[in-house]
């Protein structure tokens, strides 16, 4: 009896022993990653200070680790995107320069996709009784739901309903130049209103540059 009390005491303190461990565990990991993004963002800053003197507006994409920046230069001629790496190593690991005066057309693309949703609806009859359920829902080209009905005896009919879906994807602002092997820059926003923004903002510039060369 004694060494079966000890047993289940020994089973008790087990179970709490790890319980609490993994608690612990999970608390490492959620400092860890906060951490972690603390440091991206400060990385963040120190690149956009970094480029703030020779391009003072600058728009920053919403991606981690890696992000996208688009930039536009103190003398409204050029436009810069890059993308910064943190990890390993804090690094401009791709960017490109357009000078605004090889621009031929800027624009504000908003990318959509149609989905097809089908919908199941099952009807049954029995003892003179109308029952109804859904029995099935599934989204085409996303993730689906399946709601089941169980139904006991009767005789069962089903027909299925189809409706089209639209669902507004990124934004993005393109930019067409004269540059034959690189004639298109496109740059993802973190959504329409900043892409107005940039949009307007470079037709500004391209302006201003066409003043000044008259």
């Amino acid at each position: 009896m004694i060494g079966l009390l000890f047993a289940i005491m020994g089973a008790v303190l087990l179970f709490c022993f790890l319980a609490l461990r993994s608690t612990n565990d999970s608390r490492s990991r959620v400092v860890a990653r906060s951490d972690e993004a603390k440091s991206d963002e400060a990385q963040h800053r120190l690149f956009e200070e970094s480029v703030r003197e020779e391009w003072p507006v600058v728009h920053a994409g919403r991606s981690r680790p890696d992000r996208e920046y688009f930039m536009i230069s103190a003398d409204r001629s050029r436009l810069r995107w890059a993308r910064v790496q943190l990890r390993p190593a804090y690094t401009v690991v791709e960017e490109r320069v357009v000078a605004l005066d090889t621009v031929l057309s800027v624009e504000l693309r908003q990318s959509s996709r149609t989905v097809m949703r089908l919908e199941t609806q099952a009807v049954t009859k029995k003892t003179g009784a109308l029952g109804r359920a859904v029995v099935g829902s599934v989204l085409l080209g996303g993730a689906g739901a399946v709601i089941g009905a169980a139904t006991a005896g009767g005789q069962t009919t089903a027909t299925t309903k189809s409706k089209s879906l639209t669902r507004d994807g990124p934004t993005y602002v393109v930019i067409g130049t004269t540059d034959l092997e690189r004639p298109m820059l496109k740059v993802k926003m973190s959504g329409v209103s900043a892409g107005e923004e940039w949009l307007h903002r470079i037709k500004a510039s391209l302006e201003l540059q066409k003043g000044n060369r008259l």
